[in-house]
Order: C-alpha cells, then structure tokens, then sequence
C-alpha cells in the first residue's frame, strides 16, 4: 500500500528561524498525525480533543501535540491559492494556522515531548512546560518494553489494514490497532514494540484515544520539518513521580503549585498580577485523568 504524501507547500524556510534555537538529532523517514480524544479530569463529562504528531527518524522518536504544524500543513483549496498568489506564502499558511488554532476546539495541553531512544538509545526523555512561563523540565526512564497479546479481529484506520493487540502500561489495558504495511515498530504516546506502526490505540476505560488521521513521508519545504529536533532549552530533571505528584498538585492548588516551583514572593506576584487581569488563580481541587500512575492512582 502506497503511504498517503501531502503536497508540499512553496513555504519558505526562513519562517523556522526562531528565538529559540534547537538541535537537529535524527532524520525525519514518516510521519503521523493523530486525532486525540481524552478525559482531562476524572469528573469531566465529556472529552477533549487535541491533534499530535509522531516523527519517526532513523533511531530517535518524538511525539507531541502539534495542531498548529497539521493545520498549517493541511489547508483547504482556498487558503492554498491564496498561497500561491502571495510572494510570501509561508506567511499566508502561518497565518492560517495561527487563527484557526485559537478559534478551534483544539485545547492547549501541558505540552510533553516524548523523545524514544534519547539521549542514548533505550531511553525515552519526557520535556514539559508544566506550564511555567519559560521553564522547561524533564525525565528520563528506560524505554517501555510491552508485552503485547495478539488478538483477534481487524479494522481499517487510516486506509490501512490493520491487526488487533492488547498491553498494559502503569494501570491502563490499552487495545490498538496496527498495520504490517508501515514496518515499524512505533505508535502514539510510549506505544511501541509491535510489527507495524501503531495506527489507532485505546485504552479500556475510554479515557483516552489516539486515530491516525494522516500518514506522510516528511520531504518538507521547511527545514526544521525534515529532522527530528529538540530546542535548547535549559532543562529542570526530576523522576516521573515527582512529575506525576506536580501534575496533581497543579489540577488540585494551582496557588500552591507555583509556590512550589517558584517560591513565595513570584507565587504572590503571579496571583496579583492574575486578579488585576480580571483572570483569578483559584484553586480548583480537581484530580486529573493520567495517561499512565507511577503513584497509587487515588492519591
């Protein structure tokens, strides 16, 4: 079966030259794009839905939530001419991009970056915002080594044939479906260890679920696009758990999350600043719904 490839834009790559400087660590061979669907909070009636992105390089991963990159890279007819008639049509998808994000139901997450087999090989580093202004922390952990039970029954996702198989991963039975026609052996999130790439996977509870929505090789006008890459950004190191323990913290005082990670005096600043903003930090003592618990999950 032939891989879906989306036509390149006349994008140039001048747009990439950011603030933020990043390291180039892999060459991009495939890329996908999935369509998120996940309970935030154990209270929340309904779900969430947020697009990632999947870049799979020679020996280095990354995965994380991109909408902007796939509405840039997926415009409609018109937007695309509009393109075509500019002298600057990176601008023109930029610009696109930028104000369907904000006008979209696409909602903005903590932001990890889950890089597999980085910085050595077996080892998966999770980056985060934790949603600081300018502070970037992270964790390292051996790489998640499955054990798959081949099921039976198919499906199609993504135009691709697929085969059924079941794992469990820090108290969530995940069901996931893949195809032998994409021969590697990646998925969504820390899914991985299969004969086929990951195309559809959903764990028992419904809490959360990734679909394939777009299968590409990467032979992207924008330089930054065709590498698997990681901003320099000075990192903060901390085990999961404390990372998992910042996450409770955060849905449960927000106040007191900010103490924590930036003292007494900025906490008190950030609040007040906040209130004359008319945007109050108020806690809300709400549990989150976590993808994965190195903790006791009632904690």
């Amino acid at each position: 079966m032939m891989l879906i490839v989306a036509s390149p834009s006349s994008a140039k790559t001048k747009y990439y030259k950011r603030w933020r400087h990043y390291t180039s660590l892999d060459t991009v061979l495939l890329k996908v794009n999935y369509l998120k669907t996940y309970k935030e909070c154990v209270d929340d009636q309904s779900h969430k839905t947020n697009i990632c992105e999947l870049v799979i390089g020679e020996e280095i991963c990354r995965f994380q939530t991109s909408p902007y990159k796939y509405f840039r890279d997926h415009p409609p007819q018109e937007i695309i001419e509009k393109a075509h008639a500019s002298e600057d049509s990176s601008t023109v998808y930029a610009s696109y991009a930028t104000k369907l994000l904000f006008s979209s139901k696409y909602d903005q997450e903590m932001g990890e970056q889950y890089f597999k087999n980085y910085p050595v090989p077996g080892i998966t580093t999770v980056i985060t915002k934790m949603t600081h202004p300018g502070s970037f922390y992270a964790y390292e952990e051996p790489l998640t080594k499955s054990e798959w039970q081949l099921e039976e029954g198919d499906s199609i996702v993504c135009g691709y044939s697929c085969a059924k198989a079941t794992t469990t991963i820090r108290g969530r039975t995940w069901h996931v479906w893949y195809t032998l026609d994409i021969p590697f052996s990646e998925g969504p999130w820390k899914l991985c260890g299969l004969p086929g790439l990951i195309l559809k996977a959903t764990d028992s509870t419904g809490e959360f679920d990734f679909t394939a929505i777009a299968v590409e090789e990467e032979h992207s006008n924008y330089e930054e696009d065709n590498k698997v890459t990681v901003f320099n950004n000075k990192l903060t190191m901390f085990t999961p758990l404390r990372y998992e323990q910042l996450l409770r913290l955060y849905y449960d005082n927000i106040i007191q999350y900010h103490t924590v990670l930036s003292g007494a005096r900025i906490a008190e600043q950030l609040v007040q600043g906040q209130a004359k903003m008319g945007v109050p930090l108020i806690p809300e003592h709400k549990t989150p719904c976590l993808i994965e618990y190195y903790g006791d999950k009632t904690e």
